[in-house]
This record gives C-alpha cells, structure tokens and sequence, in this order.
C-alpha cells in the first residue's frame, strides 16, 4: 500500500488530514494504530487518559507536550474503544 505521504501529496491534502480520516478504521481493525505512534507512546498515552477520564483530547495531549500529536492522541483513543467493544 502506499504511505500516508503519498496519498496526501496524490490528492493536494495534508498528512493530517489524511490521517484524521484514516483513525475511525482503528476500531474496526482496518487500520493499525502503529500508522500513528509507537507502542510505547499508545501506551503512554491510554495510560495518562486512564488517569484522566474526564480530560478532552486537547487536555491530553497539552499533558504529554509537543512531542505528542493530537492525531496520536485520537489515535489512541480509538484503540481504547477497540478494546472496549
């Protein structure tokens, strides 16, 4: 398959748009959530929502810093809901 940069670039998106549309398939397993993030930093970050139940995405990830971004932070809580079901 081709790569998110290169479906971007093919259509005149941008690589988070592109991803953004692609994170709704991670609860269906259509998409793996490695596409977005490390294990390590899913982990992370399921681990700071656990925490912080109540928390929004943006809370989230203003958490974990710029090292983080707001599409794994989506990311990441898709697969939650995965695991949920």
């Amino acid at each position: 398959g081709k790569s998110i940069k290169q479906i971007a670039e093919e259509r005149n998106l941008s690589v988070g748009t592109i991803e953004s549309h692609l994170i709704s398939f991670i609860k269906t397993g259509e998409v793996a959530v490695d596409v977005f993030a490390s294990d390590e930093l899913i982990a992370t970050i399921q681990t700071k929502m656990k925490q912080h139940p109540n928390k929004t995405h943006t809370e989230i990830k203003s958490m974990l810093g710029d090292a983080v971004s707001f599409n794994a932070v989506r990311a990441a809580a898709q697969l939650l809901l995965k695991e949920e079901i």
